[in-house]
């Protein structure tokens, strides 16, 4: 210290209720009157707020990027896809039964690139979005009706205690995100359970809407869990899912000023609470 001094540098803490968090520490080396070293002065500051924004912005920028390989992609695909499902349909009406089981092969595959692409592309339109008053109740209940018309229901029942509060919200967006959060819930079914229960309900605090989707299904490890948020993750058979629906949920949460919290037990069930704010001055400027 005496000789390079105390570069500044990035360190972890642990705060007093046991929580790490970043800091940055600099310090200098003090002399006395004699100019011999009396003591140290370190300055340390709490960054754990510039990290949350450093990784923000870098998500950020991941996105945008994706959002243009996205566009590319999507006006390079979807035709020939197009064209693929339209002779696999045609070959449908002409061979005999017992090919058509391969062609139906091929038209799942065709539906699942196409999901893919559409979800993906989503990304270049998140800065699109359209804020206006909506019925949080009315959305919920679209969205449940929208997973129940993809889904076989066979011995699953949806309950819902839902609170008719409005928000400002991109509607669509808003929808998208619960029809992919009930759909997760829905098809987390345990195989050796008869009974698969989905419990929706919607509360207000503190001028938030706080949404709870919670189901009594197979649930995640830890492990799982940690990265069952990440793009293109999925615990589904392959060709089953595309891995984007709750990484694009929690993004459009985000949008909305809120936050998608889950939790999960193995072999329990999972419960997701996403928390919106109702409205409020950060809205003055939208016309309702």
């Amino acid at each position: 210290i005496e000789k390079e001094g105390l570069n500044a540098g990035e360190v972890w803490h642990t705060h007093k209720d046991g929580h790490v968090f970043p800091m940055m520490m600099s310090g200098a080396l003090i002399r006395d009157e004699n100019g011999k070293p009396a003591y140290v002065a370190v300055t340390a500051l709490d960054i754990t707020e510039y990290k949350r924004m450093e990784e923000q912005m870098s998500q950020q920028e991941k996105l945008a990027s994706l959002g243009k390989i996205a566009s590319v992609v999507s006006h390079e695909l979807n035709t020939p896809l197009a064209n693929i499902s339209i002779t696999a349909e045609y070959l449908k009406s002409l061979l005999p039964e017992k090919h058509k089981k391969e062609l139906d092969v091929i038209l799942h595959e065709v539906r699942n690139a196409s999901g893919i692409i559409k979800k993906t592309l989503g990304f270049s339109r998140m800065g699109s979005m359209e804020f206006r008053k909506a019925n949080i109740e009315g959305v919920v209940k679209k969205a449940v009706e929208a997973v129940k018309a993809r889904r076989n229901m066979d011995g699953v029942t949806i309950k819902t205690n839902l609170s008719p509060c409005d928000v400002i919200c991109d509607e669509y967006r808003l929808f998208e995100a619960m029809t992919n959060i009930i759909d997760n819930a829905v098809l987390a079914r345990n195989s050796e359970s008869k009974k698969h229960i989905v419990d929706i309900a919607s509360t207000l605090s503190d001028n938030n809407v706080v949404i709870t989707v919670k189901d009594n299904g197979v649930g995640m490890n830890t492990a799982t869990l940690k990265k069952s948020d990440k793009p293109f993750f999925t615990t589904r058979a392959k060709g089953e899912g595309t891995g984007l629906g709750l990484f694009i949920s929690k993004w459009v949460i985000k949008e909305h000023g809120g936050s998608l919290v889950i939790e999960s037990k193995e072999n329990v069930g999972t419960e997701v609470t996403v928390t919106i704010p109702c409205g409020g001055d950060s809205y003055a400027h939208i016309d309702s």
